[in-house]
């Protein structure tokens, strides 16, 4: 299935060529302070390669997000099933580049990805995983119509978990 666009972004899967791109971002200590840990160069590679595996299996998975004006990767962004509480939910998660950070592209992007979900799946919601501290994150969700449904232990850190019911306006 081919991922989205928006007015400023083209979104699009993963390649191996994309693991410097990736790992600007999983290797870097500001942006990964919410997740467990920060990633080498060679855990970017298996984090793509682990999106390789969801676009066959699931259908979706995090796509490059590129500015359509440069083509230059700005961060990912994407639809990928997610098990919470023992139950595979379709989460949209995202990631930038620290430099692109605070330029509205997590929100725009993130809004495609979850009109897109509900495009392609028979989903009755569609969530993102958070961190409580993780005030941007929530602030996207926020924008973008997803209101705080529960908490949950996810890879053993308390995340809230936002959501958007099908029938709900996505952003405003």
């Amino acid at each position: 299935m081919t991922p989205p666009e928006t007015a400023r972004l083209k979104l699009r899967e993963l390649t191996l060529d994309d693991v410097d791109n990736l790992h600007s971002i999983v290797g870097s200590p500001l942006a990964m302070r919410w997740y467990p840990k920060v990633y080498s160069r060679a855990e970017a590679q298996e984090w793509i390669e682990r999106q390789f595996r969801r676009y066959v299996v699931g259908g979706c998975g995090l796509w490059a997000c590129e500015l359509k004006a440069t083509g230059e990767f700005v961060g990912t962004c994407g639809p990928c099933w997610q098990p919470v509480d023992e139950v595979y939910e379709l989460e949209v998660g995202y990631l930038l580049v620290p430099i692109h950070w605070g330029q509205g592209y997590a929100t725009e992007a993130a809004r495609a990805c979850l009109a897109w979900s509900f495009e392609h799946y028979p989903v009755p919601r569609v969530i993102s995983l958070i961190r409580p501290e993780n005030t941007p994150s929530w602030k996207v969700a926020q924008r973008n119509g997803l209101t705080v449904w529960k908490e949950t232990m996810w890879h053993d850190l308390l995340h809230q978990v936002w959501r958007v019911d099908r029938n709900s306006e996505i952003g405003n």
